[in-house]
């Protein structure tokens, strides 16, 4: 259980501003004993008891939240109608976590540290005063942070003045009565159901020979009604899984913006974004969850150190614009996305994938990453992004 605010304390050291898994990863950290002289308001409009979110990652080792996973896989299936290919991705891991596990994780932690506090609020308006920034709450509640971490997101950018656009997504928890999946390997990418003009593909991630999360993501600007993702997931479970025998379990539904807005020139030394409010979705594939890691490993080290925190430095400027790049092929489609994704991992080792997206190569290893792509195609996007 969380503790409730029941004292009148408005001054805190740190207020993060949202609870969901940026700044529980973040709260998480400064539930450690090195930070019991700080005092922590974390403020969250929900109570975070429900499993709204899955969160998937590659990894290489062993990590943080890993105490939470529901599972990990040690194989992954590509699909398109260029390349089938499953690959084992060894010393790579691809995790799972579900949001339910990780927030009762992560909130037991934080419910046994004095010097942490959790309000259940929304964030009205927030404002730089001198010492620090005032927090005023829907309610009207105001409280004091001498940093305030922000972890929502205002306002999306026009898509007339970035790049832009939105993954959005459905999946289905499905349970079948005979075993049916296999539960080391899950499919990371199947681009051969209709791509009606879009970028469409299919994962499939079981958590058991009989139990799995089959999800549609699409890359648009245009969300379908809740009936169309529902007939995606019907057709691709009964004619390309060929279930008939299944149970729905659970459903979950979200959008993510991928986009090359720089979230993070609003940043000061008081109010310092991170997470999706930080720029840590990664505009050229929509994944999150590491990069909030990135973001919050750094933000301790500073805390820590007594440095000055500067968000830029957690993501080098080429791979910025290698995400730029990569966001304007997929946004002006000069090839379908599916060929894209069928060059990269048809030709190229997951793992060395993996590295890449991670942001952890050299300039070696993203040159021969790229080669495997139509460079041609790549050269246009990156004109049409300088211009």
């Amino acid at each position: 259980m969380t503790k409730v605010l029941e004292k009148s304390y408005i001054e805190y050291d740190i207020v993060i501003g949202g609870g969901g898994a940026a700044g529980l990863s973040l709260a998480y950290r400064l539930a450690d004993s090195a930070f019991s002289h700080l005092k922590i308001l974390v403020i969250e409009p929900d109570s975070k008891q429900g499993n709204d979110h899955t969160w998937c990652s590659w990894l290489e080792g062993n990590h943080i939240f890993d105490e939470c996973a529901t599972t990990f896989y040690s194989n992954i299936i590509f699909k398109s109608k260029f390349v089938t290919k499953q690959s084992p991705i060894q010393p790579y891991r691809y995790r799972l976590i579900s949001a339910d596990k990780f927030y009762n994780y992560v909130l037991d932690k934080i419910s046994n540290c004095d010097h942490i506090v959790v309000q259940q609020g929304k964030v009205a308006k927030y404002q730089e005063k001198e010492g620090g920034v005032e927090v005023t709450l829907e309610d009207q509640k105001t409280y004091f942070g001498k940093q305030f971490f922000k972890c929502y997101i205002d306002e999306l950018p026009s898509t007339k003045d970035v790049l832009y656009v939105d993954q959005h997504f459905k999946g289905w928890w499905i349970e079948t009565q005979e075993p049916t999946f296999q539960a080391d390997t899950c499919t990371l990418m199947d681009f051969t159901i209709d791509q009606a003009g879009e970028v469409r593909f299919m994962y499939v991630l079981p958590i058991s020979e009989k139990k799995a999360l089959v999800e549609v993501a699409i890359f648009s600007n245009n969300l379908l009604s809740q009936e169309a993702y529902d007939l995606i997931l019907q057709q691709y479970v009964e004619h390309h899984l060929n279930l008939k025998g299944y149970q729905i379990i659970e459903k979950e539904f979200g959008v993510i913006p991928m986009t090359d807005y720089d979230f993070k020139k609003f940043n000061t030394q008081k109010v310092i974004a991170i997470g999706s409010a930080g720029g840590a979705i990664k505009p050229s594939t929509g994944y999150a969850f590491s990069q909030i890691q990135v973001q919050c490993d750094y933000i301790i080290a500073c805390l820590k150190e007594g440095n000055q925190i500067d968000m830029r430095k957690t993501k080098p400027l080429r791979q910025i614009m290698y995400d730029k790049t990569f966001l304007s092929v997929l946004l002006f489609g000069d090839v379908p996305a599916d060929k894209v994704f069928s060059d990269l991992f048809g030709k190229n080792k997951p793992q060395q994938i993996f590295k890449f997206l991670d942001e952890r190569t050299n300039i070696l290893e993203e040159l021969k990453i790229m080669s495997t792509c139509d460079i041609g195609l790549f050269t246009k996007a990156l004109i049409r992004i300088m211009k």
